[in-house]
């Protein structure tokens, strides 16, 4: 192939967020005693699911300090990062926590009826697995080219891009981006995920979220 006098360009980044909680000290126990009162929900592919009733931060009084900090983080992500109008409010509509053996992984997924998705890792080293992006059109039916040509090698358009966050941080991103993590060989990391909408939805007919 002849020499090519080229350039890439990276179009419509996507933005994820990495909050560091300064709190972690005081909020790490209060998340492990509650895992260590309760069962498992569920385990599935190497991980312990705890979801109660599908709003953790909602149902466990000790979580209201935590609950308060993560929502503040996303209405800063969402107004702050993204820019949406979103009424001055982010509502936590779902949480729930997983502990992971050393062969846990998940496959790449998103989350449905939600604006803002986001981890929380309470328990992490350096050795555990991080989150990995993909990109959507590689793991979604429906926006997927009507031809995709076999890849010859890894580049930027067809390797997730994975994440190195430290324990006591939370990450945000849009909920429609998919995400999952590898296996690592190393048991024992803790995690609470969660899901927000906002408080507003603007438009000709607008919408306020309220807790029923």
């Amino acid at each position: 192939m002849p020499e090519m006098n080229f350039d890439v360009l990276t179009v419509c980044p996507q933005h994820v967020g990495c909050y560091v909680n300064k709190n972690h000290r005081a909020h790490k126990p209060l998340l492990i005693k509650h895992l260590e009162e309760v069962e498992p929900d569920f385990a599935r592919n190497g991980l312990e699911h705890y979801e109660g009733n599908g709003s953790l931060l909602h149902e466990v009084e000790a979580f209201a300090p935590i609950k308060k900090w993560i929502e503040e983080c996303a209405l800063h992500f969402a107004e702050t990062v993204l820019q949406f109008n979103v009424g001055g409010k982010m509502h936590c509509v779902g949480s729930w926590m997983n502990v992971a053996s050393a062969q846990g992984f998940q496959e790449p997924h998103l989350h449905a009826n939600s604006l803002i998705s986001g981890t929380y890792y309470v328990r992490k080293s350096q050795d555990h697995s991080g989150l990995a992006f993909f990109a959507n059109n590689l793991v979604s039916t429906p926006n997927r080219p009507f031809l995709l040509p076999q890849f010859t090698g890894p580049c930027q358009a067809n390797t997730p891009d994975m994440t190195a966050p430290l324990e006591g941080n939370l990450l945000l991103w849009q909920s429609h981006l998919h995400h999952g993590y590898p296996a690592s060989g190393v048991g024992g990391r803790i995690s609470l995920s969660m899901n927000f909408l906002p408080g507003l939805i603007d438009g000709v007919y607008k919408m306020r979220l309220c807790k029923a």
